[in-house]
């Protein structure tokens, strides 16, 4: 352990037993999460997606945790502007329903979007570890973090606060840390918040490796530890202002993930159903997809332009439900704020969300396979290799921003500058 890493530990304990008093206590971390390629498709669904991040390890969250002999969470924060707060794990009643997704939407749905509050993220790991073990009452805990993760920065501190207290409330219950479970779970947890994401940032978290990027391929889930050449590089980031979480920016990720998860996918069904060597041609791309072979998906590119130019630039809810009503329902409960804050006669792009998600995965592929060849090289003291090939991951980055910016529409004037 670094001795830096030793002397945040040694901090944390003693600021804890200032607050809660002496004794025994756990600790766990959580790293943050810095995505090299693959951005917003780690919840798309009509595809194999992959992403290709990697765990920061100079950015990272620590909590101190105690196990208490009741159901009541107490949290507190030596960051700044966060004040201290508290929960039942009681407090979480849902609705009666025998299946642990349904019950967990259903109580989503009830509840609607809670007010914006640090403690929440806490609250969203206690909860849904509950909703999965309704036979039992689980214990709360005392909790402390110290983090380094800039809070709103797009580093995912969120998402590692839901980890790190998830692992807490674990061991204080004596359960076994699975990190496939940890992960899923985690993901679904943070959506009590009002988001609808996927686990990319989770899974980072979960499976971080040293010197690696991780392939986190979804439907069905792996991770695949990529090397990374480190002797001559340092990935260099930056954090241009705070994220805004506000309502408004929230319905906006909202229709992005509903656009990928239903709309897109409905739609592209009833294209390809018109045209039988269409959807063959289809089959044989998400093949490629699915197998990771670059050669073939470059091959496929025209069939992918062919099947987008066939898609609609936009859609507006009530058209969409007037094709598709038997989808009504799912959407209402998984994107009530859709609804109320856009309407039902809003237009939401289609054809460039879709371009994005194509171009994107066929960006994670190459840079998956280019990083596998720059390590290779440097290992073999092929510098000149090497640099050719982080070059060509230079360029991939470029342009995963540029179609951030111009398809998907998540830059900012200040990140422009």
């Amino acid at each position: 352990m670094k001795r830096e890493t030793l002397s945040r530990f040694i901090g944390l304990m003693k600021r804890f037993e200032e607050r809660f008093g002496e004794g025994e206590m756990g600790f766990a971390t959580a790293p943050a999460r810095i995505n090299i390629i693959g951005e917003h498709i780690d919840y798309v669904e009509y595809f194999k997606t992959a992403v290709l991040p990697f765990a920061s390890d100079r950015h990272t969250m620590i909590v101190a945790f105690r196990p208490r002999e009741d159901d009541i969470v107490r949290a507190e924060t030596l960051t700044p502007g966060y004040p201290p707060g508290s929960f039942s794990i009681g407090e979480f009643r849902p609705p009666d329903d025998p299946d642990p997704g349904r019950r967990w939407m259903s109580y989503l749905a009830e509840l609607g979007v809670p007010p914006p509050n640090w403690i929440n993220y806490i609250k969203a790991s206690a909860f849904y570890l509950q909703n999965l073990r309704p036979e039992e009452s689980l214990r709360g805990i005392d909790l402390l973090v110290e983090s380094t993760i800039p809070p709103a920065g797009g580093a995912s501190s969120s998402s590692a606060l839901v980890v790190a207290s998830g692992i807490g409330i674990r061991a204080a219950n004596g359960m076994k840390i699975d990190m496939d479970e940890l992960a899923e779970s985690s993901s679904r947890a943070e959506w009590l918040v009002g988001t609808r994401g996927g686990k990319m940032d989770h899974a980072t978290m979960c499976f971080a490796r040293e010197n690696h990027a991780l392939l986190i391929s979804f439907h069905p889930f792996s991770v695949e530890p990529i090397p990374m050449p480190v002797e001559r590089y340092r990935w260099v980031t930056f954090y241009a202002h705070p994220a805004d979480k506000g309502s408004a920016v929230m319905s906006e990720y909202n229709e992005r993930s509903a656009v990928s998860k239903f709309i897109i996918p409905a739609l592209l069904r009833d294209v390809l159903s018109r045209s039988e060597s269409l959807e063959i041609r289809w089959r044989s791309l998400l093949n490629a997809i699915a197998s990771r072979d670059r050669a073939s998906l470059d091959r496929e590119w025209e069939t992918i332009e062919m099947v987008l130019s066939l898609l609609p630039q936009s859609i507006t809810l009530r058209e969409f439900l007037s094709r598709f009503e038997e989808m009504e329902g799912e959407l209402r409960e998984l994107y009530p704020a859709l609804f109320q804050v856009k309407g039902m006669d809003s237009p939401l792009k289609v054809r460039d969300r879709a371009e994005h998600h194509l171009g994107e995965i066929r960006r994670v592929i190459a840079a998956a396979e280019i990083l596998k060849e720059a390590h290779e090289a440097g290992s073999e003291g092929d510098i000149r290799g090497e640099i050719d090939r982080m070059t060509r991951i230079g360029r991939l980055l470029d342009e995963t921003h540029r179609s951030l910016r111009d398809l998907y529409e998540v830059s900012t004037g200040r990140i422009e500058e």
